[in-house]
């Protein structure tokens, strides 16, 4: 008698972790919401566009969430000198430099970009968050940087004492994090985003500031040269993030989503009269999740978009006063 009521409930227990990990696994989509005023920052996650359940973490004005390659959640302050790491749903406050804006985790160890005052730099950390490296204070509004073999390069926006603008590419040893050399991109007055593209720079800008045209540029980096490939009129503003897809480069900015053909021919897939935050793929539905809305009425939704960047489905979020700035997909 005490084997099969040992049995049962060992079949219900395991019944009811299934029913919890359908749920979790059947989400559609995770909008990530955050205070600007309050340290707190919420997690939604949404099935048949409505909420299932939340998370709510005590920090705020947190842009992104990034896992590294344990599953291990990571979150940060933007405005702050705050870090929260989130493992099996227990936290882990740290202490880090002022106004993060970008963490990259590799074998080297962990690389943080931090802006403050239209200086930046970039500081290395070990696995408890205690610096280990940090660069000098270099001039400009950093954008963005990523890792190529040995060297980090870091997009910045570089004022003068006239409020005059260049952007320019630094390059800093991985270990010492000091700088190697810098990069103008004469052509352009504003730049948005750098990314590697088998093995050379690829920059996402405009080349004139009031017309806000998409031009993209690529440097060479064996040959130290610098290319115009893609100038246009289309209007971009923050291009924040470039999805490969189908022999297309797919550029999210705020105003919309551009594709670029293998001919370096620029198109507007999607335009509507929202800012557009957060754009995923789902490689298994060949479609797209777009995260969108307007800050000043503080309506949002997320799209679900087919291979045509048609709106096939919609779902309103409910938020509170809180702002969603990341879309993350199971």
């Amino acid at each position: 008698m005490k084997f099969k009521i040992v049995a049962v409930i060992t079949i219900l227990s395991t019944i009811l972790i299934a029913i919890i990990g359908f749920i979790r696994n059947d989400t559609d989509f995770t909008v990530l919401a955050t205070s600007y005023s309050e340290s707190s920052t919420t997690l939604y996650n949404y099935n048949n566009k409505k909420v299932v359940d939340t998370n709510t973490f005590p920090i705020g004005s947190v842009e992104n969430l990034i896992y590294d390659d344990k599953g291990h959640g990571i979150m940060y302050d933007n405005n702050g000198d705050q870090l929260v790491t989130i493992v099996d749903d227990e936290t882990k406050n740290y202490n880090i430099n002022n106004n993060p804006s970008q963490l990259i985790k590799n074998d080297n160890g962990q690389y943080m970009l931090h802006n403050g005052n239209l200086k930046f730099s970039i500081s290395k950390y070990n696995e408890e968050y205690d610096k280990l490296v940090q660069s000098e204070k270099l001039p400009g509004f950093a954008q963005n940087f990523i890792i190529h073999n040995d060297s980090i390069y870091v997009l910045t926006n570089v004022y003068d004492e006239n409020s005059n603008r260049k952007v320019t590419i630094y390059a800093l040893d991985i270990n010492s994090l000091k700088v190697l050399n810098s990069i103008e991109v004469s052509g352009l007055t504003f730049g948005f985003y750098i990314r590697e593209v088998d093995g050379d720079l690829k920059i996402y800008g405009n080349s004139n500031e009031e017309a806000k045209d998409l031009s993209i540029y690529t440097h060479q980096l064996a040959n130290k040269k610098t290319n115009l490939k893609v100038k246009s009129d289309i209007k971009v503003m923050w291009v924040s993030k470039v999805i490969d897809i189908n022999e297309k480069e797919i550029i999210l900015n705020d105003f919309s989503i551009v594709s670029v053909d293998k001919n370096n021919v620029p198109k507007i897939e999607f335009k509507n009269d929202q800012t557009l935050i957060d754009l995923e793929y789902n490689k298994a539905e060949e479609c797209y999740y777009l995260l969108a809305g307007d800050f000043d009425k503080n309506q949002f939704e997320v799209h679900k978009l087919n291979s045509n960047f048609d709106i096939i489905e919609s779902s309103s979020l409910d938020l509170g006063h809180k702002k969603p700035t990341d879309l993350l997909l199971n």
